[in-house]
């Protein structure tokens, strides 16, 4: 399951990383440049011509950068499985802590936390739809006869991810309940307190460092819409 997980985040980085789209909505001297000045930029759609102006922006160009969008997905794939194991490393020490000296050798609990990851598998298509994304700006620049809409794409990925984590939430609060009398309140606050702050911490940090990392390096290695910059 981390396995799985880590390839999926790495592909909805490569789909959504790299990509810059233009619009017909006027320009003035804080916009950036229509054509890109970095490396490694593809031409994906264009609109010929491109719509008026009426009030509302359209995407008329979009562009996509293979590089920058391989470098964010192998970065993502190493830091997701680092992460993911140090967060089962942090839940297996919390759950023998909680459990006490007289149960935390027993194991099942350790055993029903990794099963419980089960829930997750539902992350995976959820990452595979949204990894689609890029066809709301595509089919409205290259004005295909159908346009979609970026809801249709993001939204059941958007459902599928709450469930998801809900579902493993709830499940391993429930799995927590079945422990001993003796031990139940201590697993209790574990599940529902501290396993969410730790996932959430470690995993904010990955996303924090993953960007910094990446606005760092883009520019380094020339592949910005400008020179020197990572947009």
């Amino acid at each position: 399951m981390v396995l799985l997980l880590a390839f999926s985040a790495a592909l909805l980085q490569f789909s959504l990383v790299g990509r810059h789209t233009l619009t017909n909505a006027p320009r003035d001297e804080t916009s950036l440049a229509p054509t890109p000045a970095g490396h490694g930029w593809y031409h994906l759609a264009e609109a010929d011509p491109p719509p008026p102006y009426r009030g509302r922006a359209v995407p008329t160009d979009v562009w996509w950068n293979p590089p920058q969008a391989t470098l964010a997905a192998v970065s993502t794939l190493v830091v997701s499985l680092l992460i993911m194991w140090i967060i089962l490393a942090c839940q297996h020490a919390g759950v023998r802590r909680a459990l006490g000296p007289k149960y935390r050798d027993q194991g099942r609990l350790q055993a029903a936390v990794h099963y419980g990851t089960a829930w997750l598998i539902l992350l995976l298509p959820a990452c595979v739809i949204a990894a689609c994304g890029p066809l709301a700006d595509i089919s409205a620049a290259a004005q295909w006869p159908i346009v979609v809409p970026p809801a249709v794409i993001y939204a059941p990925a958007a459902v599928l991810a709450i469930i998801s984590v809900c579902g493993y939430g709830f499940g391993l609060i429930r799995v927590g309940a079945t422990v001993p009398i003796a031990a139940r309140t201590r697993v209790a606050v574990f599940f529902t307190l501290w396993n969410p702050l730790i996932v959430a911490l470690w995993s904010g940090g990955a996303v924090v460092g993953l960007y910094y990392w990446m606005q760092l390096l883009v520019p380094q290695l020339g592949l910005g819409w400008v020179i020197g910059g990572s947009a």
